[in-house]
């Protein structure tokens, strides 16, 4: 990560100061991903060392103790892959805004199909022909029927569950 220590007027040097701060970068780091829920940082490229020490950083009580082991955290990642941990980190924090972003999709594909009925049907036919014409027509007419007979202002039907699920399996995300 960083270039050893030579004279000032050498292209690699690298002064005291931007060590301190490379450092501070990681403990800072480290922190940051302890305080990820486990669930999170269990799906993070971690070395056993680094999980080793996140594990006993939950068993230390001490304000200045924790202070201590964060520097040590701060070392082991030094030797890790910092470029994969981070893309990891982005991954996991963008992953559920992509699935909010299908879920949207999906309902404004299903109130297109309960709104314009054919013409919807065949648009989203020729663009995804894995869907099954006969299966979502009765789906859509099994929607529109039983979204009829709901009270006002009440949550979908066993019915839109339904079409919501056979689009979610059938459309290919691209």
């Amino acid at each position: 990560m960083r270039k050893k220590h030579k004279a000032p007027d050498d292209e690699d040097f690298i002064s005291k100061s931007q060590i301190k701060r490379e450092a501070d970068e990681l403990k800072k780091f480290g922190r940051e991903i302890y305080e990820m829920p486990k669930k999170k940082r269990n799906k993070l490229p971690l070395n056993n060392q680094l999980i080793a020490a996140f594990e006993e950083a939950d068993r230390i009580k001490s304000n200045e103790a924790l202070r201590r082991h964060f520097q040590y955290v701060g070392k082991l990642l030094r030797e890790a892959d910092i470029d994969s941990i981070h893309a990891a980190i982005h991954t996991l924090e963008v992953s559920p805004l992509t699935h909010q972003r299908k879920q949207m999709r999906l309902d404004e594909t299903i109130d297109r199909l309960l709104q314009d009925g054919n013409s919807a049907s065949e648009t989203l036919l020729k663009e995804q022909p894995r869907l099954n014409r006969q299966t979502l027509n009765q789906l859509v007419r099994n929607t529109i029927s039983a979204e009829a007979k709901l009270p006002e202002g009440s949550d979908s039907s066993p019915a839109k569950r339904k079409l919501k699920k056979y689009l979610a399996e059938g459309i290919s995300t691209t």
